[in-house]
């Protein structure tokens, strides 16, 4: 379900992994002040989508983009970037959580449509 991205779609990718991380229904399972080991936040993209090397961050926090699994890290296990619709899944192993959150995109600007987060297996 992974899309490969243009100029113009890693800058929409970039935007969209931005909005996923600072969701608040995410951003209560970072536990950043609990946990400073956690710092910076690992976003481990494991799908075919490049979201670009721009700074992210999560929770006003620092992230890094990498492309290894690691159990301590945020994964991007699958997108999809349609011209005004997108979709990510992802886990936070760490945490337990799976979940899903799609995007739409209104005059140029992208915002969260949905999310749904909830606890693994």
């Amino acid at each position: 379900m992974s899309t490969p991205a243009s100029a113009e779609s890693n800058r929409d990718g970039h935007t969209i992994l931005q909005l996923l991380l600072n969701v608040p229904q995410l951003a209560q399972y970072y536990h950043f002040d609990e946990r400073p080991e956690r710092l910076p936040l690992k976003i481990a993209n494991v799908t075919a989508v490049d979201f670009g090397s721009a700074t992210l961050l999560a929770a006003g926090k620092p992230a890094i983009l990498t492309r290894s699994r690691d159990d301590q890290a945020f994964e991007i296990t699958a997108c999809d970037f349609r011209s005004n619709r997108a979709e990510i899944r992802f886990l936070y192993p760490v945490e337990g959580l799976i979940g899903q959150a799609t995007f739409k995109k209104v005059e140029d600007r992208w915002s969260v449509d949905q999310i749904e987060v909830g606890e693994g297996k």
